[in-house]
């Protein structure tokens, strides 16, 4: 779960964040199996993190999170990551939808009946993070990567966190000693199935990065993040 620096890696953030989601999910009784059964799937759609700094090996962290109202089928979850002093290391704001694994498609809230509690009024609701936008400037570096077992899950597409590893995967390792991602916000457009293959594009900007495919018309995904100076 840590680089060579012992800090915790980034994609280990996300699975964190989807963990909580998932056993908090399961206590209020709509879990991968009750869903399953209906033929639906919860799919996340956008994730955006702030840390303040990573956690280090053999440190213990807790994620906290919370639900809020749910706006237009979509459902907003939000997280702090806090260290064992109990200080805030870290941020995070997540979108859901729920999946009808038959139609491949976005199920309306009204027509999934689903209610997974909200925020007392509006007020306390953060805005949905915007869109990302990839950087038009900046060194460009193509790549290709083929979606595969290990990047899989349960509802039979690429995994959200596997394309936080798909990023530092892509990104110079050098970079890591001296900095870390201090912010990243992605959306996933469309669902990767297996054997699909991606034509990835990472941007370099100085302190800011992009990270798309450029497949074609059919984009699956959109990442923009910075980096801080250690």
């Amino acid at each position: 779960m840590c680089d060579y620096n012992l800090r915790l890696f980034p994609a280990e953030v996300f699975r964190a964040l989807q963990i909580t989601a998932d056993e908090h999910i399961d206590n209020l009784g709509y879990d991968g199996y009750a869903m399953a059964d209906r033929g639906l799937a919860w799919v996340l759609i956008r994730t955006e993190v702030w840390m303040d700094r990573y956690p280090k090996y053999l440190e213990n962290f807790t994620v906290y999170t919370a639900t809020s109202e749910t706006r237009h089928g979509v459902y907003p979850r939000y997280f702090e990551i806090r260290d064992e002093k109990g200080e805030v290391i870290g941020k995070a704001m997540t979108l859901w939808i729920i999946f009808d694994l038959n139609k491949r498609a976005m199920l309306a809230g009204s027509e999934a009946n689903i209610s997974v509690g909200a925020a007392k009024s509006r007020k306390e609701v953060p805005p949905f993070p915007p869109s990302p936008k990839p950087l038009t400037e900046g060194e460009k570096r193509i790549s290709k990567r083929t979606v595969r077992y290990t990047d899989m899950d349960m509802v039979g597409h690429m995994n959200n966190t596997h394309y936080i590893d798909w990023l530092t995967d892509a990104m110079p390792w050098q970079k890591f000693k001296d900095s870390e991602i201090e912010h990243i916000i992605i959306g996933y457009t469309e669902e990767t199935r297996p054997d699909t293959e991606l034509e990835l594009e990472l941007v370099l900007d100085g302190d800011r990065f992009s990270f798309r495919d450029v497949n074609g018309p059919s984009k699956h995904f959109v990442l923009c993040g910075e980096w801080r100076s250690l």
